[in-house]
């Protein structure tokens, strides 16, 4: 069973490539929380996956309620979060044609910030670097999975950092997700 944290033997990138492939193992109920649901999202990278995706949130929250915000004291818990956060990041690399890297919060410690940048919150246990800037897709995963009620669901999102990143100068005022620059 996976867990979030890397080794000097295992990269973050490996480890978050390795979420996707465990999805697919048949003891995947131990390693993530609601599993079988997680495979009706069908990830190919497709936009419609993105619309699956979509679905699950709305059908977690109907049926389970929200995560709470000690999620990452349950492994399958947080390895569900992590997995979810690798998909969008494929979902997003394949989209702007750049190649899947990601940074530890070791990592991130070690990367030169902007000054005085903390990373104290469990959220940033993974972020990716991304032509020169580290972006951290998990923030519109628990987005999502901590709100009842969203004004825009988890595709509209990503398409929108998509169009954003494509367009710098159209930046949403309400897009909720943390980038540094490098």
């Amino acid at each position: 069973m996976a867990f979030a944290q890397s080794t000097s033997t295992y990269s973050s990138t490996n480890f978050m490539q390795g979420l996707r492939a465990q999805l697919h193992h048949p003891d995947s109920e131990r390693t993530f929380y609601v599993s079988q649901a997680l495979k009706t999202i069908n990830f190919d990278n497709s936009p419609e996956s993105l619309l699956r995706l979509d679905q699950f949130f709305q059908a977690f929250k109907k049926h389970l309620g929200i995560l709470t915000a000690d999620f990452n004291k349950t492994i399958q818990k947080l390895n569900t979060v992590l997995l979810i956060t690798s998909q969008i990041r494929y979902f997003i690399s394949s989209e702007l044609n750049c190649t899947e890297h990601w940074l530890s919060l070791e990592e991130l410690q070690m990367v030169a910030l902007i000054p005085g940048t903390e990373f104290a919150n469990s959220q940033y246990y993974y972020g990716l670097e991304l032509h020169g800037q580290i972006v951290f897709p998990i923030d519109y995963v628990l987005k999502h999975f901590s709100s009842m009620e969203m004004n825009t669901s988890i595709s509209a999102d990503i398409q929108s950092f998509i169009f954003n990143y494509r367009h710098p100068q159209a930046i949403d005022q309400y897009d909720y997700s943390t980038v540094f620059r490098i």
